[in-house]
């Protein structure tokens, strides 16, 4: 006999109608994104059915063109699951492992189809003719609008056979998990990302608002330690009217990173922001929070003019409770311009008149600003103790002074003073990164006096105790095996302007390339905005280059869109020979567009080069390269170059957004060829003009900001573990005989979440 459904199966049909239209659409959840990314995790919603297994096998083949592989239990599930369901994941993952390795929904194809050795025996006079053609016809395009006129030459292209054995790269495993199972991977991956120690990247803070969107929540319990980690979580509650904890903001300054990000501005305050009309129920939250704030006209002192603009978003005068008509009096004190003395401002006027040693009295009410100053203070000593009228030296007086508050300090904090005071004497180069979202670095010549080597001992000893027994309060290790390759990496202190990348490598980290491979490949990949810009029909024109340092950093050339070729004459069937080429440049890229270049690594080592540093530059187009769709730019290795196509995603080693928004041009990587190592450099260079600027006009500071990374002094994960191992464990050197592993082979030098919230803790 016929029944009616019951009401449970009729929701589980119309739940799953909806997943495969949402499916279908393209629709896909963020959490299956954020769980490809992070732990290579395919999501599969449950939905019994059968799909063809050669539409599974077809599926990988193109996942392995990418680098990619199911899993044999992957492969049994997409087996076992409706087929509309399937093909659409299978569909959306090779989506994303086509970003992943740096291609998006554009082409990229290069000028010169036969690329590199069609470059190589070209004559100089077709590529120049071609050249100036293509640069003409743009420009018609720009006047008339009519972009089908553009020139570009057309090539037969060549067969170019399949890569070969000796290109083969391991792929990496896609394995699945249900739906269902989610939970549990989600929250933990949240609680590391809100609870990390340092700042964190933009596209973490974009997966703290998502999962919050998504309902993973952390427990209240729980500490959040970083300011801007907690403003970012705070303001993804606020905007789904979830509670916040009234403790998280103990400052003014801490609610103005709330209200900072709630309007999707900087969260480091390093930048200013345009704060958005807030709502009543968030104007009030925000006030409630700032009249907690006892010093509250001192923090309105350390930041006046954004919280001026701030009190406009707020309208403090709305709010006539008594309760905060103390706050209603600060607002009308700061908006009437009277001078607030601050801490800092104290601090300095002891530093001026000399009382050193009442400054760093002072400071001990504030560790971590006694921290930061703790080189500027003992250099003060020294020069006043090298004064014929004050001859008594307080330097030991004063780092007695932190040692006795020591502990009192961050744990990433402490760390970095303790390098920075390792290499104190050591080099002539000083290398800073400012706070902020956008990625710069200056370089300084360090005309700091030196300090004694048995002062350092002592302080560098009291930190390194400090940090030991904070550690050993975390759980036991074991024996402990610590990979050496992990000196090669550095600790992620902030990441909060580095670029989306394949790998999520930390700036200055040395990460070693394989040494049976003699072709580096660089790439870009672009395509024109929608947008219309100075050109007036959304045009970019992206340029890459290469410019060669020997050893001690002399020019030695460079490979670019005026000069695609370096090389040698040699008598080999008396032909040249060419260390570097370029793909072409391409100044238009409607549909997307690629340039590419090689390098040859014996052949540069022959020549006196060392240093190759890959550089990109804007020559066109909207106001920063953050605005530009599909911005990527990445590298490969290859033997063989002319085997397989000239962009093969499986080989590619590394790929990095380009979404700088201040600079014109960026430096992704430096090559060091000698120690077959690539640093990670992912910085602006500064000062560079909008037009008519190339690595020609620009060489020397691109060689300072090269040359800077690669004599960067900070942190390296070894010495984190080796802390942790001290305090927590015993270290052994051999492998097998650890029950704690620490490896370069696992990965866990890419682990950034972990290692910022379970290693960089207080």
């Amino acid at each position: 006999m016929w029944r009616l459904p019951s009401k449970l199966y009729c929701q589980q049909k119309i739940a799953f109608a909806l997943s495969v239209r949402n499916l279908l659409k393209g629709n896909t959840m963020l959490n299956e994104e954020i769980l490809l990314r992070r732990k290579n995790l395919i999501t599969i919603p449950d939905s019994a059915g059968r799909t063809n297994v050669g539409v599974i096998a077809a599926a990988n083949l193109n996942l392995q063109e990418y680098g990619y592989t199911l899993s044999a239990e992957a492969i049994r599930t997409f087996i076992n699951t409706n087929y509309l369901v399937s093909s659409a994941i299978l569909s959306q993952v090779q989506q994303f492992a086509r970003k992943a390795k740096g291609l998006g929904d554009g082409l990229a194809h290069p000028m010169y189809p036969n690329f590199p050795q069609q470059v190589a025996e070209a004559a100089w006079s077709e590529l120049y003719i071609n050249a100036i053609l293509h640069y003409f016809t743009v420009f018609v395009a720009d006047v008339t609008g009519a972009s089908n006129v553009v020139y570009m030459p057309r090539y037969v292209k060549n067969y170019r056979g399949p890569l070969t054995k000796s290109n083969d790269v391991p792929l990496t495993v896609l394995n699945v998990i249900a739906a269902r199972e989610i939970g549990p991977i989600m929250r933990k991956l949240q609680t590391q990302l809100v609870t990390s120690n340092t700042s964190v990247s933009a596209q973490d803070k974009a997966d703290i608002r998502e999962l919050v969107d998504m309902g993973f929540l952390i427990d209240r319990t729980v500490e959040i330690p970083n300011k801007e980690n907690r403003a970012v979580y705070a303001g993804a509650l606020v905007s789904h009217r979830d509670a916040i904890l009234e403790d998280w903001f103990k400052t003014g300054t801490d609610v103005l990173r709330l209200a900072t990000a709630m309007s999707d501005g900087d969260v480091s305050l390093a930048e200013n922001t345009k704060f958005r009309s807030f709502k009543r129920f968030e104007r009030r939250l925000l006030m409630g929070l700032l009249r907690r704030d006892k010093n509250i006209q001192e923090s309105f002192a350390r930041d006046r003019e954004r919280f001026k603009r701030l009190a406009e978003r707020l309208h403090p005068n709305e709010f006539k409770g008594m309760e905060c008509r103390n706050l209603r009096n600060a607002f009308k004190i700061l908006k009437a311009g009277a001078r607030l003395e601050t801490f800092a401002g104290t601090v300095e006027g002891l530093l001026s008149t000399g009382q050193v040693a009442n400054a760093a009295g002072l400071l001990t009410t504030r560790p971590g600003e006694f921290a930061r100053r703790l080189d500027h203070l003992l250099r003060a000593v020294i020069g006043q103790s090298n004064n014929a009228f004050e001859r008594k030296d307080y330097t030991q007086e004063i780092i007695d002074l932190f040692l006795n508050v020591v502990d009192k300090v961050s744990t990433p904090v402490l760390l970095q003073v303790l390098t920075h005071f390792k290499n104190r004497n050591k080099d002539s180069m000083r290398v800073v990164m400012p706070k902020g979202e956008v990625s710069k670095i200056y370089v300084l010549d360090d005309e700091r006096g030196g300090i004694s080597s048995s002062l350092l001992t002592d302080l560098i000893l009291g930190i390194e105790a400090s940090l030991v027994s904070r550690f050993s309060n975390l759980d036991d290790l074991g024996k402990v095996y610590i990979d050496p390759k992990l000196k090669n990496y550095l600790v992620p202190f902030s990441q909060r302007s580095a670029s989306a990348s394949l790998r999520t490598i930390t700036r200055g980290s040395k990460v070693p390339f394989a040494t049976d491979k003699d072709t580096i490949r660089f790439f870009i990949h672009w395509k024109n905005t929608d947008a219309k810009n100075d050109y007036n029909r959304g045009r970019v024109d992206l340029d890459l280059s290469a410019v060669m340092y020997s050893a001690d950093w002399k020019n030695q050339g460079n490979v670019s869109y005026f000069n695609l070729r370096r090389g040698e004459y040699s008598s080999y069937y008396g032909k040249p020979t060419y260390t570097a080429v370029h793909s072409g440049d391409i100044t238009d890229a409607p549909r997307g567009a690629a340039e590419f270049i090689d390098v040859d690594i014996p052949s540069m080592l022959r020549t006196g080069v060392r240093y190759i540093a890959m550089s990109v530059n804007m020559f066109a187009g909207p106001e920063g390269l953050h605005q530009v769709p599909e911005c990527f730019a990445g590298w490969m290795l290859r033997n063989e170059p002319q085997s397989g196509e000239v962009f093969e995603p499986k080989t590619v080693a590394d790929r990095i957004d380009i979404t700088s928004q201040a600079s014109k041009m960026v430096v992704p990587m430096v090559i060091d060829l000698q120690n077959r190592e690539m640093i990670w450099v992912d910085s602006e260079v500064s000062g560079v003009p909008r037009f008519g600027s190339n690595v020609a006009n620009q060489a020397d500071k691109l060689a300072t900001v090269a040359q800077a990374f690669t004599r960067i002094s900070k942190t390296n994960l070894y010495d984190l573990l080796n802390l942790h191992a001290q305090g927590r464990g015993v270290l052994v050197h051999s492998e097998r005989n650890a029950d704690t592993v620490f490896s370069t082979e696992k990965g866990f030098q890419f682990d950034l979440a972990t290692i910022a919230s379970e290693y960089l803790g207080d």
